[in-house]
């Protein structure tokens, strides 16, 4: 048996964050009288149901992979799992600091910035493409929440700035 791989644990990680999530989701109701789609507890409970079920087939397939695999290990291999967990860690950076300045920057411009800077990091280095992606997404998502599902986005303050200083770019935003 080799080492297990960087992927065994992160998946076994969220098999049992999941776990955990799930736990505290079964205690939202499941229907309300208002909705016909369900309660609270749906959608993240259906969410976390794929996110624990893929997540264990990657952890078991690894592990599998740990028995049938030859012993020799590449270096490289090592310094790319190395590379891998970074580029984890400044998502996860890049996400907190989208989520910390959503309420002051508002949702047009800090999703964009966050979409171009995961783009970025995926490897996704197109200087035309990139920003027209993470626009033409955040457009799309806007439309969809609040045009659609009637959910109101946040504006933040620099928004609100921009809206009262230059009031021709209400039509825009």
């Amino acid at each position: 048996m080799k080492k297990l791989s960087l992927s065994f644990y992160v998946a076994s990680a969220l098999v049992i964050l999941g776990l955990l999530v799930l736990r505290a989701a079964l205690q939202l109701p499941f229907s309300t009288r208002i909705t016909a789609m369900g309660g609270p507890a749906t959608f993240p409970t259906a969410y976390l149901a794929i996110i624990i079920i893929f997540s264990a087939i990657l952890a078991v397939t690894e592990f599998i992979k740990s028995f049938s695999a030859s012993e020799s290990k590449p270096s490289s291999k090592a310094k790319t799992e190395v590379n891998d967990v970074i580029r984890i860690l400044m998502m996860i950076a890049a996400v907190a600091i989208y989520i910390s300045t959503l309420r002051v920057v508002g949702f047009m411009i800090s999703t964009p910035l966050l979409l171009l800077v995961l783009l970025w990091l995926f490897g996704y280095r197109h200087i035309i493409i990139s920003p027209i992606l993470a626009v033409g997404f955040t457009i799309l998502l806007r439309l969809l929440f609040q045009t659609f599902l009637r959910v109101l986005l946040p504006g933040g303050y620099v928004i609100d700035f921009l809206l009262q200083t230059f009031p021709f770019l209400r039509a825009l935003l």
